[in-house]
């Protein structure tokens, strides 16, 4: 939540309103465990960062026949939080205080509120059900990382620890949620967190599919794959990937499966309107893991770190990266001063250095592996280096050079180094969200001292160069001493 809410920041010249949000009871009408820690670290952002949050009611917390309130201590942070309460408090005190109890929330909450759960570290393979019920009223651990706090509260479920070749067992039981079953299936999938990279080549061979403890004849033959090549995954019911991409995911990006006719291989196994799936109270999967698979591509056994969204991957201290953003929304890559490839375009290929002090590094994405094998120009680009600013004070990145297609490209203004949030060092290279005078920015510099020139789109989008970008590459130089700093950067915590 806390990176979102941050990233929201970029369009600060425009009025956010959060239009809607909540913790919705439970169908019983009670409010759910730690609603209050959520609206505290909620609302503490829309405090720190000026942004307007309507709570979502159809007559659950405040009932519409008497105008009573669902529980006088919800009521009671309603108002402690409300305009009356704040408004003889200066801005920059709400700010403070949204923070401190932030900040509070976040030290005392446990891993994961779950707390029957073990977490999924780098060196465990953790087996679950990725699921969303075709209704969207239920929702298990959605996505490549494992993520137990994403659950509609009264779920159980088995989920082995993967530790090679073997028979495993996962399950999902919905009875003790609020309907007690699951209408069929949107999304589901099985995952195994970091299987790329502990058993690089497996495969998840499905031997039995049990619906409310009945058998289940699958409609066609799974096969397995990964989005991020990192979690292995084996697709049930997944429509965002047509049946026509799946020969190119065997020849491309390293899907595969126990059969060696892959014909019938698709990523949707089950029939979603059949009557069985209409009333799904228990979900049981066996199944073999082993070594290897057939159709396998040349993928397996490369270090995932070559491979699709991994370069730099996030992990290191002070990593350089490239955030994008084409100009028709299709291509994403870690946009946001906090590094994060989850939500990336499937395909892209990274050039992503550690930063360790002064010198000249290379950033890059290669979008040749993507559907469409480029990116049309951009609608938002910058370099980004990880908490920089506390380590690296006053440090510029100074462009150097910019190659597209391999083919070198003259920029057509002067960019500047800045940052958004006091942690990220940041160049912009297409940012039409900055609309105030870069003189204005705090803590802008540069290498000459006159930033009367710089601008946030340094660049042309609708040069004919940049129409077909199947490569970009800079390279900056980095270094101290920066010129054009403000007094209050200069004298900052930083």
């Amino acid at each position: 939540m806390n990176t979102i809410m941050s990233n929201l920041t970029k369009y600060e010249d425009y009025g956010i309103i959060i239009g809607e949000c909540g913790v919705l009871p439970t169908s019983a009408g009670a409010l759910k465990p730690d609603w209050q820690q959520w609206y505290t670290n909620f609302i503490g952002n829309c405090d720190v960062y000026g942004y307007v949050p309507v709570n979502w009611n159809t007559g659950d917390f405040i009932h519409k026949a008497d105008g009573s309130w669902i529980d006088d201590e919800f009521k009671q942070f309603f108002i402690d939080h409300s305009f009356n309460s704040l408004k003889d408090k200066s801005i920059d005190d709400q700010k403070k205080d949204a923070q401190a109890a932030m900040d509070d929330v976040l030290a005392n909450a446990p891993e994961t509120f779950d707390t029957g759960e073990e977490l999924t570290g780098d060196g465990e393979a953790k087996a679950w059900i990725m699921w969303d019920s075709q209704d969207w009223q239920l929702v298990h651990s959605v996505g490549d990382t494992y993520n137990a706090d994403n659950d509609t509260l009264g779920i159980t479920y088995e989920e082995p620890t993967i530790t090679g070749e073997g028979e495993y067992t996962v399950s999902i039981d919905f009875t003790g949620t609020d309907g007690g079953y699951s209408t069929s299936t949107a999304f589901s999938a099985i995952g195994i967190s970091n299987g790329e990279t502990l058993f690089p080549g497996y495969i998840i061979d499905i031997k039995s599919f049990k619906i409310n403890g009945e058998e289940y004849e699958l409609t066609a033959d799974p096969y397995t794959c990964s989005d991020d090549g990192l979690c292995t995954r084996v697709n049930i019911y997944n429509e965002w990937v047509g049946d026509d991409k799946v020969p190119g995911l065997f020849e491309e990006e390293g899907a595969r499966a126990a059969v060696e006719d892959i014909s019938n291989c698709k990523p949707i196994i089950v029939d979603q309107a059949a009557d069985v799936l209409q009333k799904i109270e228990t979900l049981e999967i066996t199944f073999d893991y082993k070594a290897g698979a057939l159709g396998v591509s040349d993928y397996d056994g490369v270090d995932p770190k070559d491979y699709g969204t991994i370069g730099g991957g996030g992990s290191s201290e002070n990593i350089a990266w490239l955030m994008w953003d084409s100009q028709d929304w299709q291509i994403v890559h870690a946009v946001g001063d906090e590094y994060n490839a989850d939500n990336d375009t499937l395909g892209l290929k990274l050039t992503e250095p550690d930063v360790t002090g002064e010198g000249t590094y290379t950033v890059g994405i290669d979008f040749t592996g993507t559907d469409a094998g480029y990116s049309q120009s951009t609608a938002f680009a910058a370099i980004g280096i990880k908490d920089a600013e506390t380590k690296y004070p006053g440090y510029i990145i100074e462009i150097q050079s910019i190659k597209i297609n391999g083919e070198e490209y003259e920029m057509t203004g002067e960019p500047y180094t800045c940052s958004d949030d006091e942690n990220c060092t940041r160049v912009n290279i297409y940012n039409e969200w900055v609309t105030k005078a870069i003189t204005e920015i705090e803590n802008a510099r540069n290498s000459s001292g006159d930033l009367t020139n710089c601008t946030a789109v340094p660049i042309d989008r609708a040069d004919e160069l940049w129409q077909k970008i199947e490569t970009i590459e800079i390279t900056f130089n980095y270094t101290p001493g920066a010129q054009g700093i403000s007094p209050n950067d200069a004298n900052s915590k930083n």
